[in-house]
């Protein structure tokens, strides 16, 4: 099964909780995948499934919180810059709850690097507070 079917059955009211218990299992286990930032990050990007979206930043940001000393420059720079492009360019396709969570984890990214590789971390603030309207 697909990782949105597998999140579906597991949101889904009718699902048995021995099933749900299993789903549980291979969600975390997918999660420790050492590329799951990336495809989550896929898949909050694609999916119109309100479940993956939840699914998606939450893992994301657990990912963030717990494993970002981890991740190598290359690999922090692709993450701030998909998060970055989802909010500042694709932000009108996307759920508001999305980009309103994606925002928190750009944040959080920010206080884990404020002051070492992310300089520009007020100024995407001040950016996301203070819009330009056209």
């Amino acid at each position: 099964m697909e990782l949105g079917e597998q999140i579906t059955k597991y949101y889904d009211a009718r699902t048995p909780h021995q099933k749900r218990l299993e789903i549980k299992n291979y969600l975390d286990a997918y999660i420790r995948q050492k590329d799951s930032v990336f495809t989550l990050i896929d898949h909050l990007k694609r999916s119109t499934s309100f479940y993956v979206s939840l699914f998606s930043y939450n893992a994301i940001e657990a990912i963030i919180n717990q494993k970002w000393h981890v991740f190598c420059d290359q690999e922090k720079i692709t993450i701030k810059t998909e998060i970055m492009n989802m909010i500042f360019c694709d932000s009108l396709k996307l759920n508001t709850i999305v980009v309103s969570h994606l925002c928190e984890i750009l944040a959080k990214i920010g206080l884990h690097e404020y002051n070492k590789t992310f300089q520009d971390f007020f100024l995407i603030i001040d950016q996301l507070l203070n819009p330009e309207i056209p």
